[in-house]
């Protein structure tokens, strides 16, 4: 038994809220048991004002309202720190999907009429460190779903491959470090889940052209940008996460020499590929609203032949054999035709081609 208050999210306080938030998540032997003053029968507020009075607001938040507070290096301030621990705004999974021995926390099932951003962080089944998949909703950047948790890098990728099933209509972002790339090979093999990778744009300076890379990579000119929608979006609404693992992970986060991280952030920075491509990537998400469901079948034609080519080779739309008449255009195929232009041509062309 580790009995204790909480005492802060670093320095004394530090090893105890790792081992709370390793027991809420279910990845620990201990169980995670919170007595509050107010579950007492003698308790009474008035007894609770007096036990209080002269006490700055901090130590009656940890003390007696049992909150992890942050130090000053902690990334959110005690405001939306307190937001992520009210219980009034705790969320319960609507289910728990059993995956390859592992739980996968469902907040919001699949809706065929939203598009949905499954970010993943890759780790060792080793060491400190925990692989995540965090998917959101693009449209209100919702969290929907969830795994963190320890699997081999082989166990991840069939994990990732099942929740973009359960999750059709959605966009895979894994990040491009040693253990991602694992993972981008993996998606790459499969025609479906190669055309529901994210590709990044990346300026060739020498060419001044654009090319398109698999997977995700942080620079110290995308690394910030993660951080500031991580921050203004759960600082402008805090419910927007359902996860209780997630939000110990937010409030743990913290500025290290000029580096923000916590331990753990798995689950943050899984979060955080999807509010960043959300934000500077929109083109990536080619959401087109189907009025005709015969239009479909071609969709999935341009979509297969878009991703499919081999990516050294000229990228040109290709229209499936009935609609290559020269007297066919509809705005289906007009919008497809815009999109996929912008993200295969140079940006002088794609000037020219706009004129």
């Amino acid at each position: 038994i580790i009995a204790s208050t909480p005492n802060g999210t670093t320095g004394i306080g530090q090893w105890y809220y790792q081992q709370w938030i390793n027991a809420e998540a279910d990845r620990s032997k201990y169980k995670p048991i919170k007595f509050h003053w107010s579950e007492v029968p003698d308790y009474t507020e008035e007894w609770f004002k007096n036990k209080t009075k002269g006490l700055d607001t901090r130590t009656i938040a940890q003390e007696y309202n049992l909150e992890f507070l942050g130090s000053t290096s902690s990334f959110f301030d005690d405001e939306i720190i307190r937001k992520l621990q009210d219980p009034a705004l705790d969320v319960t999974p609507k289910k728990v999907h059993l995956l390859l021995n592992y739980n996968l926390s469902v907040f919001e099932s699949f809706n065929p009429a939203y598009t949905y951003l499954i970010g993943v962080d890759s780790a060792t089944a080793f060491g400190s460190d925990f692989s995540a998949i965090e998917v959101i909703e693009f449209e209100t950047s919702n969290q929907v779903a969830e795994f963190i948790g320890k699997c081999t890098v082989d166990e991840l990728c069939q994990l990732v491959e099942a929740v973009s099933q359960l999750y059709p209509n959605s966009l895979i972002i894994p990040e491009t470090n040693g253990l991602g790339n694992q993972v981008i090979e993996y998606l790459s093999k499969h025609n479906i889940l190669r055309s529901k990778t994210f590709k990044q744009p990346i300026k060739d300076v020498n060419t001044n052209t654009i090319k398109y890379k698999y997977g995700l990579t942080l620079t110290s000119e995308n690394r910030p940008i993660l951080l500031e929608q991580i921050y203004t979006i759960i600082a402008e609404d805090a419910t927007k996460v359902r996860s209780r693992a997630l939000k110990l992970q937010l409030i743990g986060l913290e500025n290290k020499n000029g580096k923000i991280e916590g331990q753990p952030d798995d689950g943050v920075f899984a979060l955080g590929f999807t509010y960043l491509v959300r934000a500077k990537y929109p083109q990536a998400i080619s959401k087109v609203k189907i009025d005709n469901p015969m239009s479909l079948d071609v969709i999935k034609e341009l979509h297969e032949q878009r991703y499919s080519h081999n990516d050294n080779s000229e990228s040109n739309v290709y229209l499936p054999p009935q609609f290559q008449s020269q007297n066919v255009s509809t705005p289906l195929l007009d919008a497809f035709q815009r999109i996929f232009m912008s993200q295969t041509l140079t940006p002088e062309q794609n000037d020219k081609e706009n004129k």
